[in-house]
């Protein structure tokens, strides 16, 4: 094969051939614009014969000294490139827009094997000069200088061809010296994030990328996590951890490789108050190019030393939202117990499962612990002392970790020395029989909490019912009635659980006259909360000595009463004023089913008449009487749900001899 120029009478510009029937023969020459050029080919034995491909191609950046430019480097360039047979060249260039690190990094055809080789025109210094290795395209990372002009050039290794692109891009904290400081600014408290956050949006971006970062650890010091998160799969990255020394030097402190690029790590250190870190990333060999998160946390309250500060504890709520970063994670925080009684502490559902301490501030001993399960969450109820200082201790539990909220509260009237009052209305005039009553409203503000009331019995023999009343499916009601033993202790004598959530609780128990008993309230085994209503009325007239006394039955006589429950009972006394014919009638509400019995005082073995009353229905009772005997009539319930108001009315004709 020979080149000629048809400028200049055909003159041979260049001549190739092969001695041997395989093989492929090639020239180059320089050209100029406008020129005709031929292209002669031949066999070079005469008589051999077969058929050929010609190929030829214009290479515009063979020159070093017309290269491609590329402009001025400000973030990043890409470009592109084609290598042809046997020693083609190419050549570019571009100017460096400011001081930094610049990393440049290639890919190309499987057909191709280049080199890279980068000169520092200004200086003639060369600042890299790179190879394909193990089918990884060139790259790396050199310094440059502001406004000098850089000159690349590549070629094939060996007989090797084909297309190729090239990136080059500043590294913006790629070095210390240029690492991006990073503020750990406290959180507001509606993130419920506790302490001092970072976080930054950053990638690998080519082989050879190194990220540096720098801050400050807070002045109390606290236990950093560091949570580096990538696509699964792609990047495997290396996180290294110094400190820095008063001089600029670097200390190592920690490093991470994330060898199988599972997606990301966690690590946790311990940071020195006030001290300054430094973070370096890069990506280890043969590791794909990703984007990564970085976030960094300092949790300034994981000793009782820098606990959080709550300050007085009262009978409001008081709500503490936190996050554990990770299993090492703990928060502290420290209270005031405005009263000497009960406190409580309850940790919310939904959130991480978290174990949660009570501590005496002064001493570090521990009160109480509770731990989450899976049918019940984690709560506290401890008895503390006014003006003393107690530390909440948060700590993940069963490997999760996450944003929590805890509860505390003062439980005002929570112990029985510290109960309410439960005020009973006074009997109405009009109404001798009607009970007296207590009605209170309350609220179980946390599962655990409990309220408790004291009443001080009538003179006199006297039954007591009571029903705790909530929504039906809400809260599910514990009550109890307690009476206190000589040395001082609490005995339940009476107690009911709405353990169906139907809506109420109820008991019955008889009363010691003058006696002093309290009432509790509070929710099955601490699991619910919700509003309650507490029901009390005391029933005087049960039994013969205790009933009612109508006195001297001159004309009509009417009274109102009121059967409770199954084991309420109403008697009521009177005395004849004249012989005649006593008339007894009752009229009951819808839901009374009663027995009524009417019986002589001198003989209470005996009635003298008896009868049903049905609900809704009237009854009519007839006894002969005398002048100044005295009698007591008895109404009792009939069946086990019966209840329900009754009125009574009394009257007789004299007897016509």
């Amino acid at each position: 094969m020979t080149l000629l120029d048809g400028s200049n009478d055909f003159a041979e510009l260049g001549d190739a051939h092969t001695s041997t029937t395989h093989g492929n023969v090639s020239l180059t020459t320089d050209v100029q614009q406008g020129v005709t050029y031929y292209v002669r080919v031949g066999s070079f034995n005469r008589g051999d014969t077969g058929r050929f491909s010609l190929r030829i191609s214009a290479d515009a950046e063979f020159s070093a000294d017309f290269p491609i430019q590329l402009g001025t480097l400000e973030t990043n360039i890409n470009t592109e490139g084609t290598i042809e047979p046997p020693t083609d060249k190419d050549w570019f260039s571009f100017v460096a827009d400011h001081d930094g690190a610049v990393l440049f990094n290639s890919t190309g055809s499987d057909t191709l094997s280049l080199r890279m080789i980068i000169t520092d025109t200004d200086t003639d210094t060369q600042v890299a000069d790179v190879i394909e290795e193990g089918r990884v395209q060139p790259f790396g990372r050199f310094e440059v200088t502001a406004g000098h002009t850089y000159l690349v050039r590549t070629n094939s290794i060996g007989q090797s061809w084909g297309d190729y692109t090239m990136t080059f891009a500043y590294d913006e904290f790629g070095s210390f010296a240029d690492a991006l400081a990073l503020d750990l600014d406290i959180q507001p408290d509606e993130n419920e994030l506790d302490g001092h956050i970072a976080a930054v949006q950053d990638g690998i971006t080519a082989r050879g990328d190194v990220d540096w970062f720098t801050f400050d650890a807070p002045l109390d010091g606290g236990l950093a996590t560091f949570t580096f998160t990538t696509t699964p799969g792609l990047l495997s990255a290396q996180l290294s951890l110094y400190t820095i020394r008063p001089g600029g030097d670097l200390n190592p402190e920690r490093t991470v490789r994330d060898k199988k690029a599972t997606g990301g790590f966690i690590i946790n250190e311990d940071l020195n108050p006030g001290a300054s870190y430094a973070l370096r990333i890069k990506a280890l060999p043969d590791s794909f190019l990703d984007d990564y998160s970085l976030v960094i946390e300092v949790d300034g309250n994981n000793t009782a030393a820098n606990a959080d500060d709550l300050g007085e504890l009262t009978v409001a709520q008081t709500t503490v939202k936190g996050k554990t970063s990770s299993m090492v994670d703990r928060d502290m925080y420290i209270f005031t117990s405005s009263v000497t009684g009960s406190l409580l502490v309850e940790l919310q559902p939904g959130g991480p499962a978290t174990r949660i301490r009570v501590l005496d501030a002064a001493t570090g001993r521990r009160i109480a612990t509770a731990r989450p399960t899976a049918r019940r969450t984690a709560r506290i109820r401890f008895d503390a002392l006014q003006d003393q200082n107690y530390i909440l201790q948060v700590d993940p539990h069963h490997k999760q970790i996450g944003n929590y909220q805890i509860n505390m509260m003062v439980d005002d009237f929570g112990i029985p020395p510290q109960a309410a009052d439960l005020v009973f209305t006074e009997r109405a005039i009009d109404a001798e029989s009607d009970p007296l009553i207590a009605v209170t409203d309350g609220e179980i503000s946390l599962a655990q909490d409990q309220d408790w009331y004291t009443f001080t019995a009538p003179t006199g023999s006297s039954t007591a019912y009571f029903s705790m009343e909530t929504t039906p499916g809400g809260m599910f009601s514990d009550l109890g009635i307690y009476t206190r033993s000589p040395n001082g202790s609490f005995r339940k004598i009476r107690g009911a659980k709405d353990k169906a959530g139907v809506g109420i609780a109820r008991l019955r128990t008889s009363l010691v006259p003058g006696g002093q008993y309290w009432v509790r309230a509070a929710s099955v085994k601490g699991r619910t909360s919700g509003e309650y209503t507490i029901r009390a009325e005391i029933d005087y007239n049960n039994t013969f000595p205790d009933a009612d006394d109508l006195g001297l039955i001159t004309e009509r006589t009417d009274a109102d009463g009121f059967i409770l429950d199954k084991g309420d009972t109403d008697i009521f006394t009177f005395q004849a004023d004249r012989d005649g014919v006593l008339h007894i009638a009752l009229t009951g509400g819808p839901f009374l089913n009663a027995r009524v019995k009417l019986f002589s005082t001198a003989n209470t073995a005996r009635p003298l008449a008896k009868g049903r009353l049905r609900p809704g229905l009237p009854l009519a009772l007839s006894q002969v009487i005398s002048e100044g005997d005295r009698f007591y009539l008895q109404i009792s319930p009939r069946g086990g749900s019966s209840a329900g108001p009754y009125t009574l009315s009394l009257d007789y004709d004299p007897i016509i001899l």
